[in-house]
């Protein structure tokens, strides 16, 4: 089961059906991009989901409007690509894809530019102690020395 939307994600989708920028409304809201589509997906899924059970009896006639209406206003750009690839697949292209086509740049040596290699205190800050030999997590001792237990294995519920 997915994560619910935040009660004040209507803001955000306001924007978005609003046509304002994605990376604007994404910096506005404190949330990275792919996240904000993805919760717009899972907002046209629900818009989809409350019109066809508004077909489904004569009291929903009335919302169907609306709810195209909402659709449509956030089903646009990056929202609409993204959402197509996740429902029907990647689209077909023009011309089958070979490995000559691809134009991938390779990156400089780590020797030029002077780089230690991974591993070799290249991704640890200065003056800070790699782990300790024989370090592990589930026993043994914590930083003070005191002595602490192994993990234990998750109850089984009934």
């Amino acid at each position: 089961m997915s994560r619910p939307l935040p009660i004040d994600f209507h803001g955000v989708a306001l924007a978005w059906a609003a046509e304002q920028e994605l990376a604007t409304i994404a910096q506005r809201a404190h949330m990275q991009e792919g996240d904000l589509v993805g919760a717009l997906q899972k907002t046209l899924d629900l818009v989809g989901q409350l019109r066809g059970a508004a077909l489904q009896g004569p009291l929903g006639s009335g919302l169907i409007a609306s709810l195209d209406a909402a659709d449509a206003l956030i089903r646009r750009g990056v929202v609409e690509a993204s959402y197509r690839w996740a429902v029907g697949g990647v689209p077909e292209t023009a011309e089958p894809a070979t490995v000559d086509s691809w134009d991938v740049r390779l990156p400089p040596d780590d020797g030029e530019l002077g780089r230690q290699p991974l591993g070799q205190g290249r991704d640890r800050r200065p003056g800070r102690p790699g782990p300790r030999a024989g370090a592990h997590r589930g026993g043994g001792r914590s930083r003070n020395g005191a002595a602490t237990r192994p993990a234990r294995p998750a109850k089984r519920r009934r």
